[in-house]
């Protein structure tokens, strides 16, 4: 019986070292960290699941802007018709413009069908 209650004490404790871990985990600064892949976004819209395993992971994609949609916070751009990035700094962008977006892969949404990015920077080459 005081086998099982000190396993059971061991098991809470360290749920709650882990949990105090993850909750005090700093974020990635997505703007100075270095992307680990890098697509075309006419290639991610034809072929979602090239990208599939690298979840959480910080891509960069270049593509051709569809859509813009702005709030007060950040602004919502559609690459290609299916790859969405929120970009946390309003830039000045235009639709049809050509682009290099950086940002952390969230998955592919089914619902919407594309895929989503997010904390995402413009890439400003060199």
């Amino acid at each position: 019986m005081k086998k099982a209650f000190f396993l059971v004490l061991v098991v809470i404790a360290s749920a709650s070292f882990y949990a105090y871990y993850l909750y005090n985990k700093p974020s990635i600064d997505v703007q100075k960290a270095t992307a680990e892949l890098y697509f075309e976004a006419k290639d991610l819209t034809k072929n979602p699941k090239i990208v599939q395993p690298h979840i959480d992971k910080i891509i960069e994609v270049k593509g051709v802007i569809s859509e813009i949609e702005d709030s007060d916070e950040s602004s919502i751009v559609i690459l290609n018709g299916g790859i969405k990035c929120e970009l946390l700094a309003k830039k000045n962008i235009q639709k049809g413009q050509t682009v290099s977006i950086k940002g952390i892969y969230t998955g592919f949404d089914e619902m919407f069908n594309e895929i989503s990015l997010k904390k995402c920077h413009l890439v400003i080459k060199k």
